[in-house]
């Protein structure tokens, strides 16, 4: 799951500058309830094909580069 907020940002900017609610309306239709308002967007989902492991460096290098 990941946070994204532009989606909430623009309908802001759109109500703030009174121009045509092309996010707000998107962000109305997807919640389906007038009395609602959406605060946070996430994007869920699930990786479809294996990728690699982002590289770590050890605990005993980044103890070793602090001293």
């Amino acid at each position: 799951m990941q946070p994204i907020n532009y989606t909430s940002e623009r309908a802001d900017r759109e109500e703030n500058q009174g121009i045509e609610p092309v996010f707000g309306d998107a962000l109305q239709e997807l919640i389906n309830d007038p009395v609602w308002d959406a605060l946070m967007s996430f994007r869920v989902g699930y990786p479809t094909v294996k990728v690699l492991s982002s590289p770590r460096r050890s605990v005993e290098k980044v103890t070793t580069e602090q001293e």
